[in-house]
């Protein structure tokens, strides 16, 4: 169960904006890149699915999102 976990963990992780303007933008957009289909990823990838369907595919009941800017939470979910 830990390995599952874990590996979840590091698709969300993946899924974090990764752009340089990505400070800039609103939390709904922030929201959004995690939790919907990553761009680029093919459709065999783990990328290619939402944040629901990751978390039914791996049979996680549910998760907790923290995106800290400049040492301070900027938004949990």
């Amino acid at each position: 169960m830990r390995t599952r976990a874990l590996a979840f963990v590091c698709l969300v992780l993946l899924a974090l904006p990764q752009s340089s303007r990505a400070q800039d933008r609103p939390v709904a957009e922030f929201i959004a890149a995690i939790e919907g289909v990553q761009p680029g990823a093919d459709s065999g990838s783990p990328g290619a699915l939402t944040l629901a369907e990751l978390m039914q595919r791996f049979n996680v009941p549910g998760i907790s999102v923290a995106v800290i800017r400049n040492f301070e939470i900027h938004w949990a979910r």
